[in-house]
């Protein structure tokens, strides 16, 4: 999945929040929540591939629904054994 979209903020190589939210939906509406998918993000020199990496994870979590105002919350930890 390839989408070439820059960030509504100007910031050089950074996805915006709207379509991050998109690409989590797709995913979720694609696969089953038990599915491994991973999605790759090209980097630039100034980190912006960590950056959207760290802000898509908030909206796969599978326990809130996201929206690109909100990010899903984040799942609970399992107990420590």
């Amino acid at each position: 999945m390839r989408t070439g979209i820059v960030a509504p903020s100007g910031q050089r190589g950074r996805q915006g929040r709207r379509a991050l939210s998109t690409w989590a939906a797709r995913i979720a509406d694609t696969w089953p929540p038990d599915a491994d998918v991973y999605a790759y993000f090209n980097n630039d020199p100034g980190g912006a591939a960590v950056l959207d990496a760290t802000l898509f994870t908030r909206f796969t979590r599978p326990t809130a629904p996201a929206s690109p105002d909100r990010p899903a919350e984040p799942a609970p930890r399992p107990p420590p054994r």
